[in-house]
């Protein structure tokens, strides 16, 4: 019973988000997770993290401006469309 509150919160909380920014948060959460396992709790901050982690984030970066550049091309296309 009471795992079941936060999967509800979730759920109704990303019905009301566009689901770039529920990917965002997706992708957010596994590395405040990490952060907070290093820097708080001594976890291992091994090779393959110190290689990981920073590719997992420029990925996430590329991902950001890749939405940013379509959503304003999509602004564009429609404010040409609607001088038409």
């Amino acid at each position: 019973p009471f795992t079941i509150i936060p999967l509800v919160m979730f759920a109704e909380g990303a019905r009301n988000l566009p689901l770039s920014s529920v990917g965002l948060i997706s992708f957010l959460t596994p590395s405040v997770k990490f952060v907070v396992a290093v820097a708080f709790f001594g976890e291992e901050f091994s090779v393959a993290f110190r290689w990981a982690f920073p590719l997992i984030w420029v990925a996430l970066v590329l991902y950001i401006l890749d939405e940013y550049g379509y959503s304003h091309k999509l602004c564009r296309v429609r404010k040409v469309c609607s001088e038409s």
